[in-house]
């Protein structure tokens, strides 16, 4: 999601509880340091896991601006609990994605996927 989305929907994360661990949430943004720190305290708090990727300018430099989306899926993919497999996500990409964004989108996830830190 976009900086300003996570902003909007961060009452939807889901905080840890009884031993289970909380959500993830990953943000599109070019600033890995972007994130209010009041907010990041209050969601390490809660136990929300946060990344942050500029996924727009590896999106950018597939040759699509249009796969930004696509291109932060492929880093949340590296996290181990994300829930889809990068492979199983590819082949949807290959299924359902139209062809005028398929070979970008593959372009995307068939190169090195980008490493998931918690910021």
């Amino acid at each position: 999601m976009k900086k300003d989305e996570a902003y909007r929907t961060i009452h939807y994360l889901k905080p840890s509880a009884d031993g289970q661990e909380g959500g993830l949430c990953f943000i599109n943004a070019p600033d890995p340091n972007y994130m209010n720190p009041q907010i990041r305290a209050y969601l390490k708090e809660k136990g929300i896991e946060t990344y942050i990727f500029n996924a727009e300018k590896l999106a950018r430099e597939a040759g699509s601006i249009q796969s930004t989306n696509i291109a932060l899926i492929v880093f949340a993919t590296a996290h181990p609990r994300f829930p889809f497999s990068h492979d199983k996500l590819k082949e949807v990409i290959e299924r359902v994605t139209s062809e005028k964004f398929r070979e970008v989108s593959l372009k995307i996830f068939g190169g090195p996927t980008p490493k998931a830190e918690n910021q």
